[in-house]
């Protein structure tokens, strides 16, 4: 018993050496800053390169950019029939996976889009000094929902049991109230005038990635909610993930750190990338996806 004991000890710790960060030849480099998944398909959003398609898991890439207007692109998001594309000069649509791209931007204020997130046929789109957008019919039409929104410039809007979150350049988090039909601040014990790039959740728990402040955590079971440090402090955290109960965050410039539990400590993750500057991270499949300011997508097996 103790030989089958030690021996699977002995293969785990093995797998775990030998995995590391692989970065693709076809996409080593570029300013990237999103991935999405359609269908069988990995799709990496890039600032300058726009769009690029992978079909084997992100060992190879290629451009999937005929007709977009323009190669700036902030965020990919995707419902069952279209894939969307959020970049400095508007939000785009394709609905043959990315081989051709329609402009749809009737009613945007805005064409400065840094966040997308699609549930069903409902779109919300987060611009750079025009605040947030819906749309409920695939983007053929935008209308603003800006009410209570204390700051116009959005990073970040995202999801979580229901509720519209969203973080602000300056302006911290809030949550939309749907019987308010408002945005509402969430951000006792945040510093002040935050800029927050991203958000994750874990039960009870949100995270924060800020500018310069690291993560911090926050409660929802408590009375009178207030944000935590959670580490990481002093660093850009661009992106911050959970999956299987494990947060990952990408910071710029010390590279991606993984918590196992949650928040409590952070622990340098993964050897092999290419470079330390992480704008996003995304797991899809059994693969983790860091994309970088510089050396353009690397590529993690989270299993073997």
């Amino acid at each position: 018993m103790k030989y089958f004991f030690y021996t699977a000890l002995y293969l785990l710790v093995l797998n775990q050496a030998l995995a590391q960060w692989h970065s693709p030849s076809e996409f080593n480099r570029g300013n990237v800053t999103c991935f999405a998944n359609f269908g069988t398909y990995v799709f990496a959003g890039a600032n300058g390169a726009g769009v690029m398609l992978s079909s084997d898991n992100g060992q190879n890439w290629v451009p999937a950019n005929n007709r977009l207007g323009n190669k700036n692109v902030n965020s990919i998001a995707a419902n069952s029939k279209f894939l969307f594309a959020g970049t400095d000069g508007g939000i785009f649509l394709s609905a043959d996976t990315g081989n051709n791209w329609t402009e749809i931007n009737s009613g945007l204020t805005s064409k400065l889009v840094q966040s997308l997130l699609v549930i069903g046929n409902d779109l919300y789109a987060g611009t750079n000094g025009a605040g947030i957008f819906h749309s409920s019919d695939n983007g053929a039409k935008w209308i603003e929902m800006n009410n209570g929104l204390s700051n116009m410039s959005v990073y970040l809007v995202t999801t979580y049991k229901g509720k519209l979150f969203a973080g602000t350049i300056s302006g911290g988090v809030c949550f939309y109230s749907d019987s308010a039909a408002s945005w509402m601040p969430l951000n006792a014990g945040l510093t002040p005038a935050a800029v927050v790039y991203t958000l994750a959740f874990t039960d009870s728990l949100i995270f924060a990635g800020t500018q310069g402040g690291g993560v911090f955590v926050l409660n929802t079971n408590r009375l009178n909610p207030a944000w935590k440090s959670s580490g990481l402090l002093a660093n850009n955290v661009q992106s911050i993930i959970s999956n299987a109960n494990v947060l990952y965050a990408s910071t710029y410039g010390a590279g991606v750190f993984r918590s196992v539990n949650n928040g409590g400590d952070w622990v340098s993750f993964g050897t092999g990338l290419n470079n330390a500057y992480i704008n996003s991270l995304a797991v899809i499949g059994n693969n983790l996806f860091a994309g970088s300011d510089g050396g353009g997508v690397s590529v993690y097996p989270l299993t073997r």
